[in-house]
């Protein structure tokens, strides 16, 4: 906010640059999760981008996507949609269909798809977002492992578990070569590996992958915060199944 209104007194409410803060502070605010605050900032930086650079600049795309972000937030998702799908066509145009910002708005055009329930058109613009982020950052940058995570989230929800479990696998071993084994990332991998297992049946496994999502929550994030009471629910759901009543109470 300081930086905006420092910018907004030197060069003016309605220069680029004052929009570009803008707009970091409806990302913020997106963060914070303070919708309603955050929606005039990124509609406003939206609009003064559009008047001063013209409608197909990347700054336009990137100011897109973000209001797409906050009205998808606030369950306006056929705006946002048309927001995502016009960050696409833009950012094609400027940068070409490989640049990760391309990847970016489909991956995010992905996401809002399977929040929606459209599941069948969501696959395909993953897996387009995972191979332009292979080909841009690599194959085990964090950006391509959570879309790859994100993935194979999409084909557990549609019951094809057994597509599922390799692109699981592969994006958890990708965050081990990258952070090591303690590091907080691994929780994010290790929760999804533990649901997946829960879904295959095979609860012992998930038993494990719950129990180190949770030892490495409670480490980076507390025993109280709500990442770590979401871990720690589900290794108690699978300690019931289990038939272990006072381990799951414990948790």
């Amino acid at each position: 906010a300081r930086a905006l209104s420092i910018r907004e007194r030197c060069l003016g409410p309605d220069h680029p640059d004052t929009a570009y803060t803008r707009n970091n502070c409806a990302a913020v605010l997106l963060e914070l999760g303070d919708l309603r605050a955050a929606r005039p900032l990124a509609e406003r930086a939206l609009a003064i981008h559009e008047q001063a650079l013209g409608p197909d600049h990347p700054r336009v795309a990137a100011c897109a996507h973000n209001l797409a972000c906050v009205l998808q937030g606030m369950g306006d998702w056929p705006k946002a949609r048309v927001l995502l799908e016009r960050a696409i066509a833009i950012t094609e145009r400027s940068g070409g269909p490989d640049h990760p910002d391309t990847a970016g708005h489909v991956h995010s055009l992905a996401a809002l798809l399977q929040a929606s329930g459209a599941r069948e058109e969501a696959r395909p613009l993953y897996e387009r977002a995972l191979a332009g982020f292979e080909r841009a950052l690599g194959a085990d940058h964090p950006v391509t492992t959570t879309c790859r995570n994100n993935l194979a989230g999409l084909l557990r929800q549609s019951g094809d578990l057994a597509a599922a479990r390799p692109i699981y696998e592969r994006a958890h071993a990708a965050n081990e070569r990258r952070y090591g084994p303690d590091h907080p990332a691994l929780a994010m991998t290790s929760n999804s590996l533990g649901t997946l297992f829960r879904d295959l049946g095979d609860l012992p496994a998930a038993r494990t992958h719950f129990a180190r999502a949770l030892a490495l929550c409670e480490r980076s994030l507390g025993p109280d915060h709500p990442g770590t009471a979401s871990s720690r629910n589900n290794l108690a759901s699978v300690l019931l199944a289990l038939g272990e009543r006072e381990a799951a109470r414990a948790e």
